[in-house]
């Protein structure tokens, strides 16, 4: 089939370059990062007609039960990444402080998570209809590191880890669709809370107090964040958006006070003139 047939969801906008999918996984191992999607897609086609256009095809890799399908998709392949993401209260959305320090907590493991909400929303609509068949599909893994995590940190809001999702306008009279891959196969387990004493704690801004609190609220986070692996990434993806942030503050700056020059200068020569 030409290519247009094959991914009929691209959308009117150009598409952003596609990768090439490196990895299989299960849709059920990916979490959304957002708490909230759109029920359609950005050319208008719903998300009912994209499932419908998911093709199931048995992996021949042995007749084991129970048996393995593969997702053969419309659209392209969603990029996935490993990340900690930020805990936050599910009433109010704010992110959850640890009770020590006053810092935010996050995950203490790292899971998969995707920026493409939609597809993955229907990759695991179809894959449910498979259990207890597994159902795996070819992915994007992005590279691992600060400058990758940092740009798609201010885009995770989910509110149960990425678990969950509601799939329907913002401004509907009618309430929209939870989604939940568990609730729906009927699993016999729900994730549990992590333990606080195990997260990762981030601190924005030291806590004022006098040198000996500070050591003391410092002492607490070093010992947390030494039973929690993968905290120097979380770290350094922090310190590489607040270094982005300030260099573009001082571009901001440098601009400002060129033209505030340039205007006092023709000030001037406008002055001279007139004399």
């Amino acid at each position: 089939l030409p290519q247009s047939d094959l991914h009929p969801l691209l959308g009117r906008r150009p598409p952003r370059e596609q990768l090439e999918p490196n990895m299989q996984i299960s849709p059920f191992d990916v979490r959304f990062s957002q708490g909230r999607a759109s029920p359609e897609f950005r050319d208008g086609r719903l998300l009912e007609e994209a499932m419908q256009l998911i093709q199931t095809v048995r992996c021949v890799d042995g007749m084991q039960e129970p048996a393995t399908w593969r997702l053969e998709a419309p659209f392209p392949a969603i990029e996935i990444l490993q990340w900690r993401c930020k805990l936050r209260d599910e009433q109010t959305g704010r992110p959850r402080l640890d009770p020590k320090t006053g810092g935010e907590l996050y995950d203490c493991e790292s899971k998969w998570f995707t920026l493409d909400n939609r597809r993955l929303y229907c990759l695991q609509r179809v894959a449910a209809k498979l259990w207890p068949d597994k159902a795996v599909v070819d992915v994007v893994e992005l590279p691992p590191g600060p400058l990758t995590r940092a740009r798609q940190l201010k885009k995770f809001r989910t509110l149960d880890r990425g678990c969950s999702i509601l799939i329907g306008p913002r401004h509907a009279t009618e309430p929209p669709v939870h989604w939940c891959w568990r609730q729906a196969v009927g699993a016999e387990t729900e994730e549990s809370e992590p333990d606080a004493d195990k997260c990762f704690v981030h601190l924005r801004r030291r806590p004022r107090g006098d040198g000996r609190q500070r050591r003391a609220s410092d002492a607490a986070m070093g010992t947390r964040d030494s039973n929690c692996p993968g905290s120097e990434d979380m770290a350094d993806a922090h310190d590489s958006s607040a270094t982005s942030y300030s260099w573009w503050l001082s571009i901001v700056a440098f601009l400002g006070v060129y033209v505030l020059l340039r205007v006092l200068g023709r000030m001037v020569v406008f002055s001279t003139r007139q004399l």
